[in-house]
């Protein structure tokens, strides 16, 4: 039959067989009583080092008249399985290390790819936003090209009575109804929106704020199409072609943002700068327009 007892339990038993204390044999074989109820616990990290182990229990064993020799053997049997326990921590460790290693630079690299892309994109965005304002300053240059010369070769001679029929009909296009509003990318009018844009033509816009590196719209007006801009503060306008833009306030159209030959670079978009814009006549010459503020009042 196979004995499943440690050797601990071994001696123990032996022990209490001859009805035999500890104290008894620790006097006897000159062992501390302690060592021998730790051999007896399978403790053997109470005793004074690896090299007293199989001698004290050697001497238990004889004194107790069990097989010295068979008890050594399941000590040193004991002994192997112990140290192959605590190796294998350390292989798992490395294991485990090893392991979280290649996570980490995977996340890394996961990491890096969406930056790089995320990067790729603005760029890409940037360029087609640089291509189509060069497409539209190109065009403004050959038009203002095209009417500067037929201004030079046919002049133009206007008559009163045409005088009145324009006078009149700019009148009637003053007030826009809002069912009138072929909106673009837009459902409805947005909350507190006062500022309406119209394109007369296919027209490049771009709204932003002016102390910030941010865009809020960036997009091409077809045209005969409207726009509703919310007047937020210290938003400014830049246009491709001034001429081929309106901007209506509170339902009136104020008339277009300028000539064809006019650079429009930073209107600003609140109502009151807007109505001074075009009280002043700005909108008529063709003196670039660059981060334009509504004058301040003199006492």
């Amino acid at each position: 039959m196979v004995n499943t007892l440690s050797i601990g339990q071994r001696l123990s038993k032996a022990r209490h067989a001859l009805d035999k204390k500890r104290s008894t044999i620790a006097k006897e074989l000159n062992i501390r009583e302690s060592y021998l109820e730790a051999i007896e616990s399978d403790d053997y990290t109470k005793l004074p080092g690896k090299a007293y182990v199989s001698g004290f229990i050697k001497s238990y064993a004889e004194y107790l008249q069990l097989d010295a020799e068979d008890i050594l053997k399941m000590l040193r049997a004991t002994q192997d399985l112990q140290e192959n326990y605590e190796n294998m921590p350390q292989q798992l460790y490395k294991d485990y290390k090893r392991t979280k290693n290649i996570c980490l630079l995977s996340f890394i690299a996961v990491l890096l790819l969406i930056l790089g892309f995320n990067y790729f994109s603005y760029v890409d965005h940037q360029i087609n936003i640089r291509k189509i304002e060069n497409k539209a300053n190109s065009e403004e240059t050959l038009t203002s090209f095209y009417n500067q010369t037929q201004k030079k070769q046919t002049p133009e001679i206007v008559t009163s009575e045409e005088k009145t029929v324009v006078t009149d009909e700019i009148t009637e296009k003053t007030v826009v109804k809002e069912d009138e509003i072929s909106l673009y990318g837009q459902k409805s009018k947005p909350p507190f929106a006062r500022v309406l844009i119209k394109a007369k033509k296919d027209v490049w816009i771009q709204v932003r704020p002016l102390h910030k590196n941010r865009v809020y719209v960036s997009k091409t007006i077809p045209a005969n199409k409207y726009y509703w801009i919310t007047p937020w503060e210290n938003v400014v306008l830049d246009v491709s072609d001034a001429s081929s833009l309106e901007i209506i306030i509170d339902d009136k159209n104020m008339g277009r943002v300028g000539p064809n030959s006019k650079k429009v670079r930073g209107l600003f978009l609140d109502v009151e700068s807007l109505n001074t814009y075009f009280e002043k006549q700005e909108n008529e010459n063709s003196e670039t327009i660059e981060n334009y503020y509504k004058p301040v009042e003199s006492e």
